[in-house]
């Protein structure tokens, strides 16, 4: 194939620029971010199998472990007070270091693996301080440590690598699930749960966008001025390692080119801003309405490239997550407002209409998977509180089984039930 690619853009510099807010001496979260993890302490020896990520209890530790648990919080004391201001520094942007020569995949996407990679483990470290705030009694630091998660996981949505937001959307998810194993397992003043669900809501937005897809498409805009050639008003032609991001099958597309018809740039361009134009509302599309943006054509851009049509479920898995973490935050919320009304009136609401109409809700509890509001009954021993999940149906507060056949949280096949909860 004739001619030779022209790289214009700096791709990597763009993206910077795009979400680095605008105004001059913006402090960046990211700096106290990186600083938590250069003062990251390692956890004992032996120790890291027990720590595990989903447990929320202290209790079946050994006394040994309890004192070199203990002993290893207090030395990554530095690294915790790093990772708080960070969380409540308005600001985050990521930063990368942009060389022109360089492709996003290297520049980006490497490095922000590595710096994922060292986020989780101070979030796993963290998690392990609230355990053990608990376990002394210092409920209200644990519960103010609980919205830090949620506050770090929010910083890392919505900007950045798609791998980068999903670790956000379980960081912010951890959070909720700290608030809700304090709840079940400490005495929790009815002033402390106040507090905890007005600063939950006062950042509640159902329809907040959680992911962008912006550096994807970059990706794919520096794909294309690598591999194409570029006449410098739009068009161009596919060289030999662009075929296979062209429009078509990439077969057909070799064919053609015996009879000097080589794929367009400016047709690749135009298919790639269609694809993540409804890529991006899909993802913001409340799953109630998802079967008519279905069949409003995202798909049928899909099959117009192999790779769209290979991704297109793995984004359609994403937007599911991203309303997943909405509903589990609307479930929170809900959750503590019940508990207050508990403390206050010694027994559970009748019903959410009336949690609401004695002002404990500020807004109805929306189930993005059902028809209405999130389901509630008050039973003999308490009360059930759910979604209908994914399936979008009313399994009757029961949960989804996994693959073993064992009743598993999130699962596709049932409820997502949010109260009561098993054992931590």
């Amino acid at each position: 194939m004739l001619g030779r690619p022209t790289i214009r853009v700096n791709y990597v510099e763009w993206l910077s620029d795009h979400w680095r807010p605008a105004g001059q001496d913006i402090e960046n979260a990211k700096v106290y971010y990186d600083k938590a993890v250069a003062l990251l302490v390692e956890p004992p020896q032996g120790l890291e199998g027990k720590m595990q990520l989903r447990r929320w209890s202290s209790v079946g530790y050994g006394d040994g472990d309890v004192q070199a648990i203990e002993q290893w919080l207090a030395g990554n004391q530095a690294a915790f007070s790093a990772l708080r201001r960070g969380a409540n520094t308005p600001h985050y942007w990521p930063a990368y270091d942009s060389k022109e020569s360089t492709p996003i995949e290297t520049s980006i996407v490497a490095n922000e693996m590595k710096s994922l990679s060292q986020w989780r483990l101070v979030t796993f470290a963290f998690k392990e301080q609230i355990i053990w705030e608990v376990r002394r009694g210092e409920v209200a630091k644990a519960m103010d440590d609980c919205l830090v998660l949620c506050r770090f996981g929010r910083h890392l949505q919505n900007k950045g690598c798609l791998n980068g937001q999903l670790v956000g959307v379980s960081i912010e998810a951890l959070g909720y699930n700290g608030v809700t194993a304090i709840v079940q397992n400490a005495g929790i003043p009815a002033g402390l749960l106040e507090s905890v669900q007005r600063e939950l809501e006062s950042g509640f937005d159902l329809h907040r966008q959680v992911i962008d897809l912006d550096c994807e498409k970059a990706l794919w805009y520096d794909r294309i001025q690598r591999t194409f050639t570029d006449d410098g008003k739009g068009g161009g032609h596919a060289l030999s390692k662009g075929f296979i991001y062209a429009p078509g099958d990439w077969k057909d597309n070799l064919l053609k080119t015996f009879l000097f018809h080589y794929p367009g740039r400016r047709e690749t361009m135009a298919m790639v801003d269609r694809f993540f134009q409804q890529a991006q509302r899909r993802l913001n599309t409340p799953p109630d309405a998802e079967e008519h943006e279905r069949l409003n054509g995202s798909e049928q851009v899909a099959s117009l490239s192999i790779f769209f049509s290979i991704t297109t479920p793995a984004y359609e898995r994403v937007g599911l997550l991203s309303w997943r973490l909405k509903t589990h935050e609307t479930a929170t919320i809900t959750l503590l407002a019940v508990q207050r009304y508990f403390q206050a009136n010694g027994s559970y609401p009748d019903s959410l209409d009336q949690l609401m109409a004695r002002g404990y809700l500020k807004e109805p509890p929306k189930d993005p998977f059902g028809p209405g509001l999130l389901t509630y009954r008050k039973t003999d021993t308490g009360f059930l509180l759910y979604s209908w999940g994914a399936n979008r149906q009313d399994d009757g507060g029961q949960l989804g089984t996994g693959s073993q056949g064992q009743p598993r949280m999130w699962a596709d096949n049932g409820d997502w039930v949010f109260w009561p909860i098993g054992e931590p």
